[in-house]
């Protein structure tokens, strides 16, 4: 399936694999995953997905609400503090791995007409990040240190408007 991120084992049955501080915003094709698949074929190892952001526009017609998955059934996934968003309301598919620690909410991009899809003020994603990261992430995608203040934030951008 096509994705924001898809890996597959290429047969291999151990792994390690961390994706953690992104943004994947508008990401998705009909019917199939729409931020992360695989192929579910390991067996020792594990897929951390933590302190990401999923969010679409409520104009974005093909979303299947499927933030992440992937063929058969994966125990080795572990979601923690990703912020998921759906203008539509169409989460359909948070696996059964998702964490407690989920955040539901607008993200509150700073310009997403402009593709500024740095944190507004009030973001929920900002100062949010309270458990320990799989990936360290002391900077941002433009080169910000992290954390800014307390916490560090979750996505791919660090602090508001950087």
């Amino acid at each position: 399936p096509l994705a924001g991120l898809q890996f597959n084992s290429g047969g291999a049955s151990t792994f390690a694999i961390n994706v953690s501080f992104n943004t994947f915003y508008n990401c998705a094709y009909s019917g199939n995953y729409s931020v992360i698949s695989h192929d579910n074929a390991y067996t020792t190892g594990a897929i951390n997905i933590t302190h990401n952001i999923s969010a679409f526009p409520a104009a974005h017609s093909n979303a299947t609400g499927n933030y992440f998955g992937g063929s058969g059934s994966s125990t080795a996934i572990t979601l923690d503090q990703n912020l998921y968003y759906d203008a539509k309301g169409v989460i359909t598919s948070i696996p059964s791995q998702a964490s407690t620690t989920g955040i539901y909410g607008n993200p509150l991009f700073t310009a997403v007409a402009t593709n500024d899809l740095t944190l507004a003020t009030g973001s929920p994603a900002l100062n949010a990040v309270t458990t320990t990261p799989a990936y360290a992430a002391t900077v941002d995608v433009y080169g910000i240190a992290r954390p800014q203040s307390t916490n560090k934030d979750i996505g791919a951008c660090e602090g508001v408007g950087t």
